[in-house]
Parts: structure tokens; sequence; C-alpha cells
């Protein structure tokens, strides 16, 4: 089962926060958590530095009340979520999450994100990047739908990119709980990379699909093989094998399917390593179009125990 006892959602107070908030309210009902909105008061920001803190405080916690309480009057259930409401100030909205996170025990943060790419991106850098790439815990990424929001979560399919990995494995242990909890179906993608060579390098064979033409269907066996090993509930599964870019196939294969939600394993890189090797996890994040939740292998699980090798089911 996964464990989650307390829920950081975090808010600009503009109404495109309502969808993420949204997300947070209906986990933490799930899953009898505490939901934690949140409201980071920058530097240059409109509250930080003002005269009168005491009242500023009073009408940024108005506010969250506010947003918090349409969500809670338009549960479909009914549900009652203990909720805190916490406000910070630093130079920047990241620290403020982070170490929020961290002294209160998060497990999972729940943020927007714009989903920004190209040189507006490398400008300006993106707050959910850093935070998913420092944060501890599991952190779900939400960008709001084109169009009118919905006025309730709809989890259905939750896709599990596979490349075989113990991030994968763990990714997948957490997705099969996910599932049951809101009867979905998981949804498990392996994409295989083709690797093409310049023709002067004398090098005929310049894809894998040469070496092994049945090479999708040997990842999908071995997917039904790996599903089976893991531990979890029983749920219902498919499988999809396909060549390409692994973060465009992984996002257009979650608009193909219609998936609820893509359920991603992190090695949370830093630095020079991460400036180097990138992320696919990232690169997801910016291109989906549904919510992400990346997943830090080796920092804190959700799980009641960890993923193990040995099948089991509900």
């Amino acid at each position: 089962m996964l464990n989650v006892r307390n829920i950081l959602v975090t808010t600009d107070l503009a109404e495109d926060s309502l969808w993420s908030i949204r997300y947070g309210w209906t986990l933490a009902a799930r899953f009898g958590a505490e939901l934690h909105v949140f409201y980071a008061d920058v530097l240059h920001g409109p509250l930080h530095g003002a005269s009168d803190t005491v009242r500023a405080d009073t009408e940024v916690a108005s506010r969250l009340d506010e947003l918090t309480t349409r969500i809670a009057d338009e549960d479909r259930d009914g549900s009652r979520v203990k909720v805190r409401y916490a406000i910070e100030r630093d130079v920047y909205p990241a620290p403020a999450i982070l170490d929020y996170a961290d002294n209160q025990d998060v497990d999972l943060i729940v943020m927007g994100t714009h989903g920004r790419r190209g040189v507006s991106r490398l400008v300006l850098g993106s707050v959910a990047e850093e935070v998913v790439r420092e944060a501890k815990c599991a952190v779900m990424t939400i960008r709001k739908p084109e169009g009118e929001v919905p006025d309730h979560v709809d989890m259905t399919s939750v896709l599990v990119p596979f490349d075989f990995s113990e991030h994968a494995e763990q990714a997948l242990a957490h997705a099969k709980e996910l599932a049951a909890a809101f009867g979905a179906r998981i949804e498990l993608l392996h994409v295989i990379e083709e690797q093409l060579h310049p023709a002067f390098y004398g090098i005929t064979v310049q894809s894998i699909y040469d070496l092994d033409p049945d090479i999708e269907q040997k990842s999908v066996d071995h997917m039904k093989e790996a599903f089976e090993s893991i531990a979890g509930p029983d749920v219902r599964v498919a499988y999809e094998a396909r060549g390409g870019s692994p973060a465009r196939e992984i996002a257009d294969y979650a608009d193909e399917i219609g998936a609820s939600l893509i359920v991603m394993g992190t090695h949370g890189l830093t630095g020079l390593e991460h400036f180097l090797l990138g992320s696919t996890t990232e690169r997801v994040l910016r291109r989906a179009k549904v919510p992400v939740l990346a997943l830090k292998s080796l920092e804190k699980s959700l799980l009641d125990t960890p993923a193990g090798t040995q099948a089991s089911t509900a």
C-alpha cells in the first residue's frame, strides 16, 4: 500500500492553481493525508517586505482558504480532508518549497507547471524542474488543461515508461498501488532507442531493428515478466513497445491513449552531471499534457514496504 501522510500543494493564488489544488485534495482524500496548501512569498514579489506583514499574511491565508474551500465544495464524494495553510518567505520559490517539504516531512509535492520549452525555458528556468531535481520526496507536476478546467480528477489509466532499470521497477510498484486505489489500468511502455550512424563510419547496421526484427515483441514479453515479478495488487495492464526518442514517444503515447497520469522514476541528477546527461523525466515534464509523477528511487518511497520481486494479489 501507499503510505502518504503529508501532501504539499503549491499555489500562486491565481485561478490557474485550482487544478493543482484539486489534484492535491483528491489524493489527500484517497490516502487519508493532511493537505498543506502552500504559498511562497518571494523577493520582489507583491508581498515580500510589505510594511504590514501580518495584514499581508492574513490576506494570503484568506485567499488560500477561498481556493481550497471551492475545491471542497465541488467534491462529488463530499470528502473530508485535514488542511493546513502555509506561507514561507525566500528569495526564490523552489528553496521555499524544498525547505518546507523537508521540515514538515512531506511525502508528495503537487505543483503546477507551464511546460515551457526552448528559449523561454532556458532563460527563465523552471521552478517545477528544480523541485523535481532537488526534492527528497515524490513530485507530481500538473499542467493546466486546455479549455475549461474539469470539476473532478478522472484517474482511469496510468502510463509507466519502462526501461527495465531499478528506477522503472520502483515506479511500476508505485503505479500498481495508485491504479488499485483509483480503479485504473496500467499502460506499460518501452521505447527502443535507435542509434543511427553516418555512412562514413563504415557501419552497415544502422538500427537495432536490423539486428533483431522481433525486438518489440521481445520487449513486450520481458515487460510481462517484469510486471508479474514486482509485488503489488492485481490490476489491469496493457503493454506497448515502439522505437523512437523516449521523451517524445512517452508524451505522444500519453496523448494517444488518453492517459490520466505518467509515473516515472528519476535519478534526481544535479550540477555538471545533470547538465551533461539531461533527464528524460524533465523532458517529459515539458512535453506532457497530463500530470507527471516523478519518484526518487534512492530517496523517500511512498510504499509501506520496498518494491519486491514476488508478485502478490489484492
